[in-house]
């Protein structure tokens, strides 16, 4: 099995000269070429790669002034959207907290007429023998868990 030419050297120079294969000079090397498998692969590899390589020499194709413009003013849009949306955002939260915080203190102001006037609750709370405060701190507890979650969802809601 053959692993070496002594042509190949000159496969090679010829490629990276860009005679390969058309230049009248280098017809004996493609003739050579063609017979030979060895100077065949390398002249196969060689031109790849200066194919590769006059590819990469070209100066690269840059968009026109006007689709760069558009696409910096489109970015420019988007970078102030999101800009503008964070502080809303955190508003939004900070506004559902303190609503939440105002009803459980409404919660609390209102519990002891509540209790007089609702018999039941006042049973209830016998009942489960809880003291005064943490009835009506569970119930206002558990009442914010489950409307506080859907008032969240309707303000954060883009529709």
């Amino acid at each position: 099995m053959i692993n070496e030419c002594t042509r190949e050297s000159d496969v090679m120079e010829a490629v990276s000269r860009g005679m390969w294969p058309e230049d009248p000079r280098a017809r004996d090397l493609v003739a050579h070429a063609e017979a030979c498998p060895v100077c065949r692969d390398v002249a196969a590899v060689a031109v790849a790669m200066r194919r590769e390589y006059d590819t990469a020499q070209r100066e690269p194709e840059l968009p026109s002034a006007g689709l760069i413009w558009w696409r910096l003013q489109l970015r420019a849009r988007y970078e102030g959207i999101v800009a503008a949306d964070t502080p809303i955002a955190i508003v939004q939260i900070v506004a559902g907290l303190v609503a939440a915080v105002l009803v459980l203190g409404l919660c609390g102001l209102v519990w002891p007429s509540l209790r007089e006037s609702i018999a039941w609750i006042d049973q209830l709370s016998h009942a489960i023998d809880v003291g005064q405060f943490w009835l009506p701190a569970a119930l206002a507890v558990g009442a914010s868990l489950i409307v506080a979650p859907v008032v969240l969802l309707l303000v954060m809601s883009d529709d």
